[in-house]
């Protein structure tokens, strides 16, 4: 490397003479030599830039910004209160239909697909609020408790600020060419649309109540049980499709919803269920009684001796039951009275008379207030106990219900009844009552369905689960690191201007010797 220095007056010194001023006086000379290889090497490192970052490889980025709409998405649930998590939109089963709806097999195998796709929370006031407490949460003074306070807030700050704005983004292989820009936009609108799909079939957009279906009556259409055992069923059929009515009537505004064929509501399929039981069930009860309708005596009998069982069952263990809490609000009561005492019973009612004053910031403060607390606890203890005697005595009340009906059916098999002209066309009349009532409940099971659907769109399901936020756009991005690539040619711009700069001081030093 050589450099033109300009000519100087010679310095008769010796090379123990030459200071850094004198370097930089020399430098200072040679400015506009220093300049040309300045601009020598910045042109050359721009083409070395453009020769490296266009001929690496590369990858294309295709993103769609989303904003998902339904209840719940903030809280990271589902309407129905299912987790929700925004890789759902990435999940397998979606991307293997969307892969195989659109042939994507000449372009990129599955595997490297599924990897492709990610889903970014794009949100600028949690950016912010990330950036504020990054100082916070990378304090080393706090605490273990310090900590999961400030994490605590800043958890409970991300959740009221999450407004469900996400970024689908993609990154495929291959050059820029194999991948038509039209395709990546119609697969990321598929793959949306395939999550909604996804999500309708999961029934995330229905309330989380088990409706039953026309399946639990298979078993009793096909009429192999006694006449006595398939009533039977029929009747606990009723009550239990009478709670899933119940269930769906604690829904804010279902009572006001009518499907169907006759457009019906759930008041009306009440009635109609309490019709059945009342009516169609004991009137087709009592003409079994009446004729004696048995196909098998024997296996009947022994049904409702089992019954009767497991009925003596229940009654004894809710009667332990009722004892337990007796016996625990016993105990209670006696023990705090014997913690209290006379004293203690005049302090409570000192206290709550002074209420009226005013109270002072003093010991007998703290105590009236310490005594009222614990006064609330005691009275919701005693009230949770009484509750929950109350609610066993009322199943006790159900069980003596069950057992007398199922004792009433024991006494009429022990009955002679005779054979007479009517007890075939009777007999035809019992079973085709049971049949149409099978077909009632199927129907009325079937607007059940219909009404719990209707129910959940109109309270759950939003007009849009999802709205495009920001258009699809395809980038392409380079392998190698734009920052990285700027720093590696500046540093050997830099390199080669420290080179020039050294080769100067030398030239300096040789005529200054001489």
């Amino acid at each position: 490397m050589s450099t033109d220095i300009p000519p100087s007056t010679p310095v008769e010194s010796s090379p123990s003479a030459i200071g850094i001023f004198d370097v930089f006086a020399l430098w200072w000379r040679a400015r506009a030599c220093l300049f040309v290889h300045a601009l020598l090497a910045a042109v050359v490192g721009a083409g070395l830039f453009l020769v490296v970052y266009l001929g690496a490889s590369s990858q294309q980025a295709v993103t769609m910004g989303v904003r998902l709409r339904f209840n719940g998405v903030e809280r990271g649930q589902y309407p129905n209160g299912m987790p929700f998590s925004p890789q759902d939109l990435v999940s397998t089963s979606v991307l293997q239909k969307v892969y195989d709806r659109n042939d994507l097999g000449a372009f990129i195998k599955f595997e490297d697909f599924k990897d492709a796709f990610s889903v970014l929370e794009t949100n600028a006031a949690i950016e912010r609020l990330r950036r504020d407490f990054d100082s916070k949460l990378n304090d080393k003074k706090l605490t273990a408790v310090e900590r999961n306070r400030v994490e605590e807030e800043f958890q409970g700050k991300i959740r009221a600020l999450r407004n469900g704005n996400f970024q689908l983004v993609g990154l495929l292989g291959g050059r820029f060419k194999t991948w038509k820009p039209e395709l990546a936009g119609k697969v990321l609108n598929d793959i949306m649309e395939t999550w909604v799909e996804e999500s309708r079939g999961r029934g995330v957009f229905k309330f989380d109540i088990n409706v039953f279906s026309d399946n639990i009556l298979s078993d009793i259409k096909q009429g192999q049980d006694d006449y006595l055992v398939q009533i039977d069923r029929l009747r606990v059929t009723i009550k239990r499709i009478i709670g899933n009515l119940d269930r769906l009537e604690s829904v804010p505004g279902s009572n006001l919803v009518r499907v169907g064929e006759h457009n019906v509501s759930l008041g009306e399929l009440r009635v109609s269920l309490q019709d059945d039981m009342k009516f169609k069930l004991g009137t087709i009860q009592s003409a079994i009684y009446a004729f004696g309708f048995y196909r098998n005596r024997t296996l009947s009998e022994a049904y409702i001796q089992d019954q009767l069982f497991n009925l003596q069952l229940d009654r004894q263990a809710n009667a332990g039951k009722i004892k337990v809490v007796d016996d625990a609000l016993s105990n209670y009561s006696s023990n705090n009275r014997a913690g209290t005492g006379s004293g203690g019973a005049n302090q409570g009612s000192a206290g709550i008379s002074a209420g009226t004053m005013i109270p002072q910031l003093g010991e007998s403060f703290l105590d009236r207030v310490i005594d009222l607390s614990t006064q609330k606890a005691d009275v919701e203890y005693r009230q949770n106990l009484t509750t929950q005697n109350i609610a066993v005595g009322q199943e006790m009340v159900d069980i003596d219900k069950e057992r007398q009906l199922y004792e009433r059916m024991l006494k009429t098999l022990d009955e002679v009844n005779e054979e007479t002209a009517k007890r075939a066309e009777m007999l035809a009349w019992v079973q085709s009552q049971i049949d149409e009532l099978i077909l009632g409940l199927n129907r009325t099971l079937v607007n059940l369905q219909l009404m719990h659907a209707e129910v959940s769109r109109r309270a759950l399901q939003p007009s849009q689960i999802y709205t495009v936020a920001e258009p699809f756009r395809t980038i392409k991005i380079s392998t190698v690191g734009t920052f990285k690539l700027i720093a590696v040619v500046g540093f050997l711009g830099c390199l080669y201007m420290g080179l020039v700069l050294v080769v100067m001081a030398k030239d300096l030093l040789k005529k200054m010797t001489v």
